[in-house]
């Protein structure tokens, strides 16, 4: 099975500028079991660090980031994301 993992879900409600990565991001009871294998766990890693550089430099919170652009980056960096 391939699941994706919306940037969404590395925003804990009710903390500004907060990401998670790893098996603390949010999914549904179906996909938790696959998402704290290793190389989920590092996807959500990478794209919590760039997130957060990006938004750094940027002088915006992680929840106004633009995700496309943040897309485009992590495929910069051979992200796989499909």
């Amino acid at each position: 099975c391939v699941y994706n993992i919306p940037y969404r879900s590395l925003l804990p409600r009710g903390l500004a500028n907060l990401l998670t990565a790893g098996r603390c991001i949010s999914v549904d009871h179906r996909v938790h079991h696959a998402t704290k294998e290793i190389p989920p766990c590092m996807a959500t890693g990478q794209a919590a660090g760039t997130a957060a550089a990006m938004a750094s430099q940027a002088g915006v919170g992680v929840k106004e980031l633009d995700v496309a652009r943040l897309r485009q980056r992590l495929r910069q960096q051979g992200a796989v994301l499909e």
